[in-house]
Formats: structure tokens, C-alpha cells, sequence
């Protein structure tokens, strides 16, 4: 019975949170950025899924979201045209949240200028306003 301790203690010891996982942009579009990541070493135990943080540039507040374990890509949608996003990733295991990830940065492809026009016209006269926005009146 001792031996049985001693080994489970053992086990416990070399257990530790995840290494960092290596994450990448792969695409863009207008109100999406897909990402892809290699996971590091499991610290002992088998990862059971990772935390994806993003936010907009210049936003203090990261949006968190649980991704399974199974998952070495996502799509983070509904994001703003033309804008800067920050994103960083970390796997986690029945011990804790591994290291985080390098953060990564990517924009959405448009305008910002054109997103905001957009939002402007739900509201506004286009004709009205729109020398003002493009620069020519």
C-alpha cells in the first residue's frame, strides 16, 4: 500500500498546465479571421479544450470563448470591416490554464471608413451625406 502511495504522488508531481499552444492567422474576410494552432506539450495530462481571447484594437476588455479540445481551428465571426483584432489562446488540462500563447494581430479586410458609412446610411440620406463621407464636398 505505500508503493501505491508513493507512485500516485509521484504521478501528481510531473503533472503540470499545458505549454503555450502556437497560434497563426490563416484567412481574413470582411467580418471574420480564422485561425489555426499546434498545441505544446499536455503537462502530464490530456487537454481538455483552450480559451480564445480577442478583442478590437485599442479595446481593453478580451472576449473569452471555450473551444473543445478536439478544435485546432476557429472562425471568429461577426467582427467589424476594416478593423484590428488581437487574439492569443491557452489550452488548459484538469490542473489549470496552461501559458498563453503569443498574441497575434490581424484585420478584417474593408474599410473602416466604409463600415462606418454603412452604419451612417441605416440612420442618414445617403445622397445628403455622402460627399462629406468620400471626401468631395
Amino acid at each position: 500500500m505505500t508503493v501505491y502511495v508513493c507512485l500516485l504522488y509521484l504521478r501528481c508531481l510531473l503533472s503540470a498546465p499545458p505549454a503555450a499552444p502556437i497560434l497563426s492567422v490563416v484567412m481574413t474576410t470582411n467580418s471574420s479571421v480564422q485561425l489555426s494552432w499546434m498545441t505544446g506539450s499536455n503537462g502530464g495530462s490530456r487537454i481538455l479544450g483552450f480559451v480564445l481571447h480577442h478583442r478590437r484594437r485599442h479595446s481593453v476588455d478580451w472576449e473569452s470563448r471555450l473551444l473543445s479540445a478536439a478544435n485546432r481551428s476557429h472562425v471568429v465571426s461577426n467582427l467589424r470591416c476594416g478593423s484590428d483584432y488581437s487574439f492569443y489562446l491557452q489550452a488548459f488540462n484538469r490542473l489549470d490554464k496552461g501559458q498563453s500563447s503569443q498574441v497575434v494581430h490581424a484585420a478584417t479586410n474593408g474599410s473602416g471608413r466604409l463600415a462606418t458609412l454603412f452604419t451612417f446610411a441605416q440612420h442618414h440620406t445617403i445622397p445628403q451625406h455622402l460627399g462629406l463621407w468620400l471626401g468631395v464636398a
